[in-house]
């Protein structure tokens, strides 16, 4: 018997069926693709942050090589010196690492990693040598010359690249898509391979921040109610000022204050005063100061105006900082003409109003003491002649500064180099060491100590 194939015949899908089953795939595929979309875009995100922080730690590590570099090359003191190039081994380690991050797209990369690679290299081979006992030859310090002023170029294109990110635009990330042809530096590749073919030294490496952490030596008094704290802050602000003022909670950070509000024409004042004895430790203001129609000597006449009004006539202008309509001067205490940079008061004054609208005394009530400070030991022109033989000197003054470990008493010298550039070099009053040196730099904007 024959059999007979039939034909299965598939069951008919009505049309409205099948238009439903066609819009549910399209919602799933909407649904997927938007999700899928979101999580590209995290991860995108991530990458993206992973490259910025990446970036901005080579941009700070390499701010601190080329400071280090600058003061190796007037510092006279051995043991400094190594530090000095300690460090910039150290920091050049690091931004081997961070360059390593960034995308292999972005152009010079290798380049820069060669460079900066070279730099660890000589800090370390010439470390060794003064660690051996011998001196730097003249080559290395002219290769210290040179690796400097290459340091400042790459810098410079750095700080480009952050005033890119900074105006939205992702430099980084364009660069890891090819968008366009973003570089690290423009310095020709040719620099890069110039520097190897300096020797290799194979041989057979002011203050603000610098204040100690212990208890408030200069706080004094008994405990303060509330309504006591209230009436100190409202003499510290000055009562005229004032349109309402409240206590708005506690903290212990670093001792146990209360934290005020105080509203002004000038904005929210918002200060921290300690339980005990009443001082303020700081004093922050909500507002921008927009139109300035107050000079930076008017400026400073109220910032000294206001220290005397609350008790702390002995204090000398050191530096200044302009911004947003604000300028903070710093201020230290004197002690029969030695400036103590530890007891510092930084003051902020509006330009628009020309009242003091910020403080801050951690430095000062940390460290303000009567000092048993005395003649130097060592006389200023024996001090002068250990100075490096290209520094004009301008300036000599008898200071104490912070280390790491206490205090040092110290003759400041302000000197310059022949193409004009200033520093500060802190030798010991008694001992001639060498114990610190900042490059100072001063525009429009204020002086600026690194």
């Amino acid at each position: 018997m024959k059999l007979r194939r039939t034909r299965r015949r598939r069951p008919r899908i009505p049309l409205k069926s099948i238009t439903a089953m066609l819009a549910a795939l399209l919602i799933v595929t909407a649904v997927f693709s938007v999700r899928e979309s979101l999580r590209a875009s995290a991860l995108e995100r991530e990458v993206s942050a992973g490259y910025q922080k990446a970036f901005y730690e080579t941009v700070r590590l390499m701010s601190n090589i080329e400071a280090n570099l600058d003061k190796l090359l007037i510092t006279t003191d051995r043991a400094r010196a190594q530090e000095m190039l300690s460090a910039v081994a150290r920091q050049a380690d690091a931004a081997l690492s961070d360059l390593a991050l960034l995308p292999a797209e972005l152009s010079a990369v290798s380049g820069a990693i060669k460079f900066v690679n070279q730099i660890g290299d000589s800090a370390r081979a010439m470390n060794d040598l003064l660690a051996s006992g011998e001196a730097l030859a003249a080559a290395d310090v002219e290769l210290l010359h040179t690796l400097l002023r290459r340091v400042e170029e790459l810098n410079q294109e750095l700080d480009d690249m952050v005033v890119q990110i900074e105006s939205g635009s992702d430099v980084l990330m364009a660069a890891r898509y090819n968008a366009r042809n973003v570089s690290l530096t423009t310095l020709p590749d040719e620099l890069f391979d110039n520097v190897a073919e300096y020797p290799t030294l194979l041989y057979d490496g002011p203050f603000s921040d610098g204040l100690r952490e212990h208890k408030l030596e200069a706080l004094t008094g008994g405990d303060v109610t509330q309504e006591r704290a209230i009436e100190l802050a409202r003499a510290f602000i000055g009562a005229g000022r004032i349109d309402s003022i409240a206590v708005t909670g506690e903290s212990n950070v670093p001792v146990h204050s209360y934290d005020i509000d105080a509203q002004t024409s000038d904005g929210t004042l918002y200060l921290s005063l300690t339980q005990r004895g009443g001082h303020v430790l700081y004093m922050l203001t909500s507002l921008e100061a927009n139109d300035i129609l107050v000079g930076l000597d008017g400026c400073a006449d109220a910032a000294r105006e206001f220290l005397e009004r609350n008790d702390m006539p002995d204090m000398e202008l050191t530096y200044w900082q302009q911004a947003a309509g604000l300028v903070t001067f710093s201020f230290v205490a004197a002690q029969d003409g030695v400036l103590l940079y530890p007891d510092m008061i930084k003051v902020q004054v509006s330009m628009n109003s020309g009242q003091v609208v910020g403080y801050e005394a951690r430095g000062y009530l940390s460290n303000h003491r009567m000092r048993a400070l005395g003649p130097p030991i060592l006389g200023e022109d024996a001090a002068a002649v250990l100075l490096s033989e290209e520094l004009a000197v301008e300036r000599v003054r008898l200071c104490v500064i912070p280390l790491a470990l206490g205090e040092a008493y110290c003759y400041e010298f302000t000197a310059t180099l022949p193409d004009g550039e200033k520093y500060l070099i802190y030798l010991d009053a008694g001992t001639g060491a060498e114990k610190d040196v900042f490059k100072v730099i001063e525009d429009n904007n204020g002086q600026l100590a690194y």
